[in-house]
């Protein structure tokens, strides 16, 4: 019980102790902001993810789309290829030049299409150095089109109360 209220913590202060009910009507509006290209703040709210684990949900939009991979193909291409509902892996980068709490998002084939937000990593790092597990699914592929051809991918990530075995 206490990692819960830990991750309950991380998700609050990340937040800006913003925590929100998660009504249809609530998470329609966030969809058409997000159409609109409007910002849209994370939400946490108390979710049962896919009938598998029941934790906090956070949603974010995925950085660092448009940057290379080191190895393999272009973020872009990756990304083109990512329907609503696909899973996807999150793993620590400690050793990133620009941020030791960096956290990449990786495909479940192991493609990298990005990061989390610096704020969002500083927070979920420690968590995830202690061995947590997060979950974490493409909610909607955004751009692609002639006037906005730059891709981007928004997220949910779940946090569990279960540590990595």
């Amino acid at each position: 019980m206490e990692v819960v209220a830990l991750l309950a913590l991380v998700v609050a202060a990340y937040l800006g102790f913003r925590v929100f009910a998660g009504s249809a009507a609530r998470r329609e509006a966030l969809r058409q902001a997000n159409v609109r290209g409007e910002y849209v703040p994370p939400v946490a709210e108390k979710v049962t993810y896919r009938g598998e684990v029941e934790g906090e949900e956070i949603r974010t939009k995925v950085v660092g789309v448009t940057k290379p991979n080191p190895r393999g193909r272009p973020r872009q291409m990756v990304i083109a290829e990512l329907t609503a509902g696909d899973q996807l892996a999150l793993a620590r980068d400690p050793n990133n030049p620009h941020d030791p709490n960096a956290v990449m998002v990786f495909t479940r084939a192991g493609e990298q299409i990005g990061y989390l937000r610096t704020e969002l990593a500083a927070d979920l790092a420690p968590v995830m150095d202690a061995g947590h597990r997060w979950g974490a699914e493409v909610l909607e592929v955004t751009g692609g089109t002639r006037h906005k051809p730059t891709r981007g991918v928004n997220i949910r990530i779940v946090v569990t109360d279960e540590p990595v075995t």
